[in-house]
């Protein structure tokens, strides 16, 4: 017995020091929509009393750019393909935590929601009418629960998603959003200001995958003044200890003629 706990403790030291040792460093960039984007439109929330209360706000939100042109839920997500990719010591906390989306007001909140596959997603319900959650996935089983006012309700998905997956409510059709599932944390939503962070990734060549709800993947860009042809939303950074790196400059310019629904 005694040998047994010497190899877990000599292997657990291993892992720390390996850990140690290993070299990380950041991304960061900030997406920005270039020209007229059409004001959101109203939806038509006339059948559900409740939601009626709260028409002023709920407007399309597939596409959210603000005053100063920032593009929000932009995702940014490290493509891995079949390599096992090392996670630093600071996602540990959170690797079997929770993960929470809400039913507010008759929209999702947030709208794009990120997880990994060890993680709980709970889906909440803060409206006093009831919701549910249709998920379509393509290597986990699809999921619809039922969610009561007040309520909530906790899903599991084993496997990544090689995309961002929809996520609707069949009671009210105008609500929508995705769920982005991965083994490794290493993906990022862009904020109000357009911007997406990723902290601690490997040191290495990696290839990141850029996404929004429209276009779907991003392949028109322009990066440092130069029009980029993205395959695929695809792009290749290079992470180098204790740096930040970008997308080959700090801001990514999109075209507001290129933001379409499909």
């Amino acid at each position: 017995m005694r040998w047994i706990v010497s190899l877990l403790t000599l292997s657990a030291l291993v892992a720390s020091a390996s850990s140690a040792q290993a070299q990380w460093g950041d991304l960061k960039v900030r997406f920005v929509v270039k020209g007229d984007v059409p004001k959101a439109a109203k939806l038509d929330v006339s059948k559900e009393p409740f939601c009626v209360k709260h028409s002023a706000e709920l407007v399309d939100e597939g596409v959210v750019v603000g005053s100063d042109g920032g593009f929000k839920n932009v995702v940014v997500s490290l493509l891995a393909a079949d390599k096992k990719v090392p996670v630093h010591p600071d996602y540990e906390a959170a690797a079997k935590g929770k993960v929470t989306v809400d039913n507010n007001h008759c929209r999702f909140e947030p709208r794009v929601v990120a997880m990994r596959t060890s993680q709980t997603l709970t889906v909440k319900n803060s409206d006093p009418v009831g919701h549910n959650a249709k998920i379509d996935l393509f290597e986990n089983a699809a999921q619809n629960p039922l969610i009561p006012a007040g309520g909530s309700v906790d899903l599991n998905f084993g496997k990544p998603e090689s995309r961002p997956m929809p996520m609707s409510c069949s009671i009210h059709p105008w609500m929508g959003g995705n769920i982005v599932i991965k083994d490794d944390p290493y993906v990022g939503v862009s904020d109000a200001n357009g911007v997406v962070e990723i902290k601690n990734i490997p040191a290495g060549k990696w290839t990141f995958v850029v996404w929004h709800e429209r276009p779907a993947y991003v392949t028109k860009a322009t990066v440092g003044g130069k029009a980029q042809a993205w395959k695929r939303g695809r792009v290749e950074v290079e992470i180098v200890n204790g740096k930040v790196a970008n997308l080959g400059g700090d801001e990514v310019v999109i075209e507001a003629v290129d933001l379409k629904k499909k």
